[in-house]
């Protein structure tokens, strides 16, 4: 068989990660089948994994050498040998969607070679007229992309069905349709709530208060439901200590020097440290994420009912997975990100910065044009807020204790209403107030 007929590296790639992460079987089921493995071994492998959930088994190693013990072809000892190797393959980590798609391409090419070859013998042994022959040849090469052409298409009896069983559980109190509110009062007053596969951009100009509003979002959401704050710029430890500052009342560059701390100030940190400890926050401070691994570990949060909402602190630097333009890379991210959204059916807070093009206008409010790099960013985004603080540009307006007026400024949304929110904004301890709506 012709090497580009099939891939090694997919199938040793897909059996050890679903092997290390049984989870992930999910992903793969339904998806693909033994058949699509070229390979004998796997495919028996891949048969073993099928058979071991199917009857309510954990899948392991030991459980898949239990189901392959009914084969004589080789020993339980080098079963095992080989699944181990599996496992250790590190060419393959973190990349499984993308094995799927290689697996299936593989197998329908073998599809459409053994097909090529039938046509071929009957062409040269025709006995039949001419048009009828191309007709049958056209319909066994449909039957082989028949699964390629058809498989995002759904009857509209199918999705009504659904879709009045959602409204009936709705109405009964069985799914919360009521979406995920900030914590920023005069915000969700605007917008409502943020909903399940929501791809928003929260984008502003360096300084201007990005990474405080998010952490106000993280921390008012997490008291109740899961946070997972993809922090790819500030280490974990930094954005704590913006909590704490945030929930203590306590200027950031004094939490480092505990002893010049009146007892007031320590007992109210004590008290922000156990109400921080007690949030559903997950925080990911991995330099050099890319988005494939970004995307894999939410996945694995949402597997493990351990994520509702995700914040990206700053979507320009997560790492290009080749060699493109940025224009292009960025325009990829933004579509990943919308359809991991709709995928894991959460909303994706995205932080973006702005180009420089906001310094040169006297009005230094942001615009749609404004976002840097991409317009995809633009296009994909289900909501789009911009930050602007005017003493940033006037600081001889700057108040003197810190706390400054801040806008919030939704230019989009797909689901509500547009406008700007004005909430205070004090810079010592990351503090974002209620706010007003404008």
């Amino acid at each position: 068989m012709s090497k580009t007929l099939y891939s090694i590296e997919s199938e040793r790639g897909i059996l050890g990660l679903v092997i290390h992460e049984p989870v992930l079987f999910s992903k793969v089921y339904g998806v693909i089948k033994a058949e699509h493995f070229a390979i004998e071994d796997n495919k028996l492998i891949f048969q073993a994994i099928e058979e071991v959930t199917k009857h309510g088994r954990q899948v392991s190693i030991i459980t898949i050498l239990d189901y392959l013990e009914q084969y004589n072809k080789q020993s339980r000892e080098n079963w095992h040998d080989y699944m181990t190797s599996l496992i250790v393959d590190k060419t393959t980590v973190l990349e499984i969607e993308h094995l799927i798609s290689i697996l299936r391409e593989k197998y329908q090419a073998r599809l459409l070679e053994k097909e090529l070859t039938e046509s071929i013998k009957e062409v040269k042994n025709h006995e039949q007229p001419i048009d009828s022959l191309i007709a049958k040849i056209e319909g066994n090469i449909f039957n082989v992309t028949r699964d390629r052409e058809l498989k995002d298409f759904r009857e509209v009896e199918e999705v009504t069905s659904e879709y009045y069983t959602k409204l009936e559980n709705i109405a009964a109190g069985n799914i919360d349709e009521s979406g995920i509110k900030t914590g920023i009062a005069a915000l969700d007053e605007l917008i409502v709530s943020l909903k399940p596969g929501d791809f928003v951009l929260l984008a502003a100009r360096p300084s201007m208060g990005k990474t405080a509003v998010s952490l106000e979002m993280a921390k008012n959401i997490s008291k109740e439901k899961n946070v997972a704050f993809f922090s790819i710029e500030m280490p974990s430890e930094q954005i704590v200590s913006r909590l704490l500052a945030s929930e203590s009342k306590i200027n950031s560059k004094h939490l480092s020097k505990l002893n010049d701390l009146s007892d007031f100030q320590k007992r109210n940190l004590e008290i922000a440290m156990e109400r921080v400890k007690k949030l559903h926050l997950v925080i990911d401070d991995s330099p050099s994420l890319k988005f494939h691994e970004l995307a894999w570990k939410a996945r694995k949060l949402k597997s493990d009912n351990k994520l509702d909402i995700l914040i990206i602190d700053y979507i320009q630097i997560i790492a290009s997975e080749e060699r493109q333009s940025r224009y292009e890379f960025i325009s990829e991210l933004s579509r990943g990100l919308k359809a991991l959204a709709r995928e894991l059916e959460v909303p994706i807070i995205a932080l973006s910065q702005l180009s420089r093009k906001v310094e040169d206008r006297d009005d230094k409010r942001p615009l749609m044009s404004d976002i840097r790099e991409s317009g995809a960013l633009e296009q994909d985004a289900d909501m789009i807020m911009f930050l602007y603080r005017d003493a940033y540009y006037n600081q001889e307006n700057a108040p003197s204790n810190g706390i400054e007026d801040l806008e919030i400024l939704v230019t989009k949304n797909r689901n509500g209403e547009t406008g700007t929110v004005n909430v205070k904004f004090n810079k010592n301890i990351g503090d974002i107030s209620k706010g007003v709506v404008d």
